[in-house]
């Protein structure tokens, strides 16, 4: 995507670096819930400056104890699993420095935004809500991620905070929700409690954020685009014993995502409430479970080349489902549910189908240490793709290519360990290449049943990219 896509992702990066200026210990806020709870709790007895120390206190933990629980037992659960095979790579895309980005290093952010440390903020209070007027010259002269904008400076901070308010409705002495508005907007909610934290990003009230720093900062852009939706990060902890710590990381879309560049550009990504990823670990046990359960999905890119003609592609995702079970005291690795969705992904250059996938939802379990995989759940997948961007080499831009792979339920692969795979159980394993070009239609199948074996040979390969064949089993 050109660079105006960029600089929009890039707010979304740096609007989620605000959540790790807020760890804690929180209530899940559910949908539509940023402007305060839905129920009116009893009066909370305790003080003021109480509430707003439990409060900055319980957002600043739960965060980093999940993390680097995660983190040592994604380790020892990688080293059991065989660098480079399948299961490895799938961990290894866990990005664990990624999500370590959220931890609270600056744990004085909320201290100054709730008005403690002998701060200049305004602190009223009625019934349960807290409402603050924080001390922006404070703020300022401390780190504040979501300000880390070119040409910004102490003035233009200070400024720009003249615009922000924060209310504390406190449901109980040990929690309760923070709501961060700016001109009014909200832009952030913060929900916490004793074992558990919500961080829920309005990316319109956001954007309001982002333009006005940017006008302080003289760096306005006369072409702004969108973005409108809800992100939700939250953290559960079920154990916090040494040793046998428990506990839940997610990140949620909670409201349809919308980014849109620049108004004129024909660059979009969409996608409705999904879980982007939840991550929940258990150290006493040794597992890591990671799941993905997302809406649909479209991005719309300009692929033009510097030529006249523009080029546009869209990719439409019906959804996307998996979950992975990873034990540190195994090398087992155990997916299920990966699917996506009941229609297939597609991929059009200027309305033209180019990529069609379609993929039946499977199980699938791998044994790194006996080099075994075990289709738990029927796998059945195809792929056609058109040659108008020429991706089939020698061939005219009518031609088309077709590969499918289909395993029955219950067949078993075991690595021989000799660049040959035996199927152990069940079958049969099947894989099919096709071309059509100029009018000729050129198919290669394969399909191996228990007790064959089968590898690579390039010499059983005419060109469709199948070069899978049968070969004597070794004894």
């Amino acid at each position: 995507m050109p660079n105006s896509t960029n600089s929009v992702l890039s707010v979304c990066a740096l609007s989620l670096m605000l959540f790790g200026c807020s760890g804690g210990d929180t209530i899940a806020l559910n949908p539509g819930e940023s402007d305060g709870p839905t129920t009116t709790p009893g009066l909370v007895t305790a003080s003021t400056e109480q509430l707003q120390s439990t409060t900055a206190r319980r957002v600043a933990n739960v965060i980093g104890l999940n993390l680097k629980s995660l983190q040592r037992l994604s380790d020892e659960a990688l080293r059991d699993l065989e660098p480079g095979s399948i299961g490895a790579e799938l961990v290894a895309d866990i990005d664990i420095e990624m999500l370590a980005a959220f931890d609270s290093d600056n744990s004085s952010f909320m201290d100054n935004t709730l008005g403690l440390n002998d701060s200049n903020a305004l602190v009223t209070r009625q019934g349960n809500i807290i409402t603050i007027d924080p001390d922006e010259q404070l703020i300022c002269a401390n780190e504040f991620p979501l300000l880390d904008l070119p040409g910004n400076n102490l003035s233009n901070c200070e400024q720009l905070l003249q615009e922000l308010s924060v209310q504390i409705h406190a449901h109980s002495d040990e929690s309760g929700i923070i709501t961060y508005s700016f001109q009014n907007n909200v832009v952030l909610t913060i929900g916490y409690s004793e074992n558990s934290a919500s961080y829920e990003l309005q990316l319109a009230g956001l954007q309001q954020l982002v333009e006005y720093s940017q006008q302080l900062s003289g760096n306005t852009v006369e072409e702004q685009g969108a973005m409108s939706g809800a992100l939700r990060l939250s953290a559960t902890v079920l154990n916090d014993v040494e040793g046998a710590v428990a506990g839940e990381l997610a990140l949620e879309i909670t409201q349809a995502l919308n980014l849109v560049p620049t108004l004129s550009a024909s660059d979009s990504i969409t996608l409705q409430p999904s879980t982007v990823f939840k991550i929940s670990f258990n150290e006493a046990m040794g597992d890591v479970i990671t799941s993905v359960d997302w809406g649909s999905l479209q991005l719309i890119a300009d692929v033009s080349d510097n030529g006249d003609d523009t080029m546009l592609s869209q990719l439409n995702l019906g959804g996307l489902t998996a979950n992975a079970t990873l034990n540190a005291n195994t090398s087992i690795l155990k997916l299920t549910n990966v699917g996506i969705g009941n229609v297939p992904l597609t991929i059009n250059v200027n309305q033209i189908n180019t990529v069609n996938l379609s993929l039946s939802a499977f199980d699938v379990t791998l044994d790194a240490d006996s080099g075994i995989i075990t289709f738990d759940g029927a796998l059945g997948a195809a792929l056609t793709v058109s040659n108008a961007l020429g991706v089939i080499e020698g061939s005219g831009p009518e031609a088309s290519a077709n590969l499918s792979i289909n395993a029955a339920a219950g067949t078993t692969l075991r690595d021989e360990g000799n660049g040959t795979t035996r199927v152990l159980n069940n079958g049969p394993f099947a894989v099919s290449a096709g071309v059509v070009s100029d009018g000729v239609s050129l198919q290669q199948n394969a399909s191996f049943n228990v007790g064959d074996c089968f590898a690579s040979d390039d010499e059983s390969d005419a060109g469709l990219g199948l070069d899978l064949t049968a070969v004597p089993c070794a004894q």
